[in-house]
């Protein structure tokens, strides 16, 4: 049972809450009072939609109350012992609109998310949105739904509001793959070839047994080739070891050649020239000496080289201190003279005198322009005062039609006197302005140029004289440089010339000593070429055997190879074989299975469609037995008895009975077609959704007379409490109000001025 909704900005609802009741729940209203708006909320709260926002004829935009970014539903509801409650929240963003959602079980979150809650509610009341669509809410003016409906369209409606469209659907589908098999089959046939599959298994035995042959010279020719390899490996082994002992005598050989060349050409080299100690260390010492003479004079050298770089940075600053001062002198005098044209005859003193005087001129004259303004306003407000009047506007006094016509025309002329006077004012202000700004800037420039005037400039001639005695000793400097790199150059000539001749004797020393190195490793190079044996004899005759051993491996190798070949090309030929085989085999099994699937295919079909058949007619008869208990209570007259759904293969067809079957549409007016419609609601609603308990009615009075609708009232208020236990209806009928029902709600709205629902409980 629904025990309370909440809406938050919701359509036409600013804040609205609602308790209900179990039995009959009744909201009424004007058109366009928010009443539908609650049943959409509702629908929105268990489902996260509600029709109009399936059928996309409204957006979620659309939900929002006019100017609200922020909209939500909140639903109570208990069932099966426990009380649960559905929120859901909406938010425009740049995005778009977001929805948010949660359930609470007990007061205990259950799960969250518009999806999962919506799943949730269907799993507990057992009753989709759909179900709840068609056999829960009629929408406004909609009770009629499925008596407006086209034969094939009601049929397929109806069947899906029974669950009877799946079997429908596994029927078709169970058709569809039973025809797709059928033509598989025949195409299967057609490929496999019996004949075929014979011959191919004679000529596979054939080529197996061929290839065992091949797979047996095969192993004799690789186990003659192992043997001849092995035996060449060793004769291999031994020419290696031989290969090794010639090559390190020769090695020997050439060395001794190089060490006893080079001997003799050392020995050819020192004939005639005296080798000796002593004299290199006496040129060591010369050099030595020549060498420290030149790092003194290289020292003194670097001394004068600094006292140099420190007089040119002073001669430097020197040249730059004339050359400002010199420019200071001209700027000075030029200041002198640019001061005496800025002044134009006057002193500084009188100037700033003339600038106090047009300061005080100026604030003198703004004070009289503000004062004849003001006297101007003042006797414009007074003449404001007397027009059309005969009485001073000041004092109140009577003055007469004359006397107040010679008074405004004589403080219109002062008025227009005193503003003339404060123009003229302005004007004279206005060129003092200009001429106190002309002797401010004649102070500037002439304040710049005097103090250019009367800046301190150095000594020209003082400064020329260090620079003449900073130059003089400059040239001191260098010519002592002079003569020092001289001596520099001296000794480190006689350094060079001393060490070329100490080179000279070290490498006469090093040729000796390599001489008698050279010496001793030839004696040693002999010893050990004499001491290796080898016999190129046995060498030539090893070769020769080793190259007969690798044609015959190659002979035997070829033989291998070719077996290989032939069982390469025997096993090509058996995989080729085999594969078809197995492919012919294999359409063998697809034809056998899928004559096995057609035969269970054909007994699902016929199962479905006398499931199918057999639970229509009980779904029917439930809700035609259902009818015929709710149309007595419904229907205020006694011209139609019973009612049923006629169900066939193509349609439902609505039927009365008055003496006899007859078509609904044929016979019945609109009031009847509209009781007809309820009886139908009311009938699914216990039928199709029993856990849930609710029938929810949009304007089921339309089309109703004034009786229907009394039956109507006392129907909703007596008997449909019986059937369904919460039921929900809104209507604009005053007349449905005299009822007592579980809650009654009146809804009203200033429309015009944009204005929210208000509630009133009844």
């Amino acid at each position: 049972m629904i025990t309370s909704v909440e809406l938050k900005n919701w359509r036409s609802h600013a804040h609205t809450r609602l308790q209900f009741g179990k039995g009959t729940n009744l909201i009424v209203g004007i058109m366009g009072s928010g009443k539908s708006a609650v049943l959409d909320a509702i629908c929105y709260a268990l489902y996260g939609t509600f029709p109009a926002l399936r059928r996309k004829s409204v957006g979620s935009e659309d939900i929002f109350r006019h100017g609200e970014k922020e909209a939500g539903v909140a639903l109570e509801f208990s069932h099966g012992g426990k009380g649960y409650r559905v929120v859901r929240a909406l938010r425009k963003s740049a995005r778009g609109v977001e929805a948010a959602a949660k359930i609470y079980e007990d007061g205990k979150v259950l799960d969250s998310g518009q999806a999962r809650v919506s799943e949730i509610v269907g799993e507990k009341l057992g009753v989709d949105f759909d179900l709840f669509n068609r056999a829960v809410y009629s929408e406004q003016n909609n009770i009629g739904y499925f008596l407006e409906l086209e034969a094939g369209r009601r049929k397929r409606e109806m069947d899906g509001l029974m669950g009877l469209d799946r079997f429908e659907d596994a029927r078709a589908n169970a058709v569809r793959v039973i025809n797709r098999l059928e033509g598989e089959r025949k195409v299967l046939e057609q490929r496999y070839d019996a004949a075929r599959h014979g011959e191919i298994g004679k000529k596979l035995k054939e080529k197996k047994g061929l290839l065992g042959e091949e797979e047996k010279k095969a192993g004799d020719a690789e186990r003659e080739l192992q043997a001849k390899r092995k035996e060449a490996d060793v004769a291999e082994k031994g020419l290696a070891e031989m290969r090794k002992m010639k090559e390190r005598k020769e090695r020997a050989g050439e060395a001794l050649g190089k060490e006893r060349a080079r001997a003799e050409a050392l020995e050819a080299d020192l004939k005639g020239k005296e080798v000796g100690g002593e004299k290199a260390a006496v040129k060591r010492a010369e050099l030595r000496g020549a060498e420290a003479e030149a790092e003194r004079i290289g020292k003194e050298i670097s001394v004068l080289e600094k006292e140099e770089s420190s007089l040119s940075r002073n001669m430097g600053a020197l040249e730059n201190r004339a050359k400002n001062a010199e420019r200071a002198a001209r700027e000075k005098e030029e200041a002198k003279k640019k001061l005496e044209m800025i002044l134009g005859g006057k002193s500084v003193k009188e100037l700033e005198e003339s600038e106090k005087r047009l300061e005080l001129g100026m604030v003198e004259l703004g004070s009289q322009a503000k004062s004849f303004i003001a006297e101007a306003e003042e006797m414009e407000k007074y003449l404001g005062g007397l027009d059309g009047k005969e009485s001073c506007p000041v004092c109140g006094a009577e003055l007469g039609k004359d006397k107040a016509v010679h008074l405004h025309k004589e403080r219109a002329e002062i008025a227009k006197r005193k503003k003339g006077d404060a123009a003229e004012l302005r004007k004279r202000l206005a060129e003092m302005e200009k001429e106190l700004l002309h002797t401010k800037k004649v102070l500037r420039e002439a304040a710049g140029a005097e103090g250019k005037a009367r800046m301190e400039i150095e000594d020209v001639k003082g400064i020329a004289g260090e620079l003449e005695r900073a130059k003089r000793k400059a040239e001191a400097h260098a010519k002592g440089m002079a003569e020092l790199r001289g001596k520099k150059k001296i000794a480190e000539g006689k350094a060079r010339e001393i060490l070329f001749t100490l080179r000279e004797m070290e490498g006469l020393l090093e040729k000796k000593k390599s001489l008698e190195g050279a010496r001793g490793r030839a004696r040693e190079l002999e010893r050990e070429w004499g001491g290796i044996r080898f016999s190129a004899e046995e060498y030539d005759g090893l070769y020769s055997d080793v190259s007969k051993l690798r044609v015959e491996c190659e002979r035997a190798d070829g033989k291998t190879r070719e077996a290989r070949r032939a069982i390469e090309s025997l096993k090509e030929m058996v995989a080729g074989l085999g594969k078809e085989m197995g492919a012919l085999e294999a359409l063998k099994e697809d034809v056998r299975k899928r004559n096995g699937m057609l035969e269970q295919l054909v007994i699902m079909r016929n199962a479905i469609g006398e499931t199918q058949a057999e639970l229509r007619m009980e779904l029917v008869e439930a809700i035609n037995s259902a009818m015929n208990d709710i149309w007595p209570i419904l229907y205020p007259y006694a011209d139609y008895r019973q009612l049923r759904i006629a169900a066939s293969e193509e349609d439902y067809a609505f039927e009365v009975y008055d003496g006899e079957w007859r078509r609904l549409e044929k016979v019945a007016s609109g009031g009847e077609r509209a009781c007809l419609s309820l009886t139908l609601r009311i009938a699914m609603a216990t039928v199709l959704a029993p856990e849930a308990g609710w029938l929810i009615l949009d304007e089921p009075t339309h089309n109703l007379d004034k009786e229907a609708v009394q039956a109507l009232a006392e129907a909703l208020e007596n008997k449909v409490p019986q059937l369904v236990e919460q039921a929900f209806v809104i209507t604009h009928e005053e007349n449905l109000m005299n009822s007592e029902f579980a809650r009654s709600y009146r809804f009203s709205r200033e429309k015009e001025a944009g204005g929210a629902t208000a509630v009133e409980e009844l």
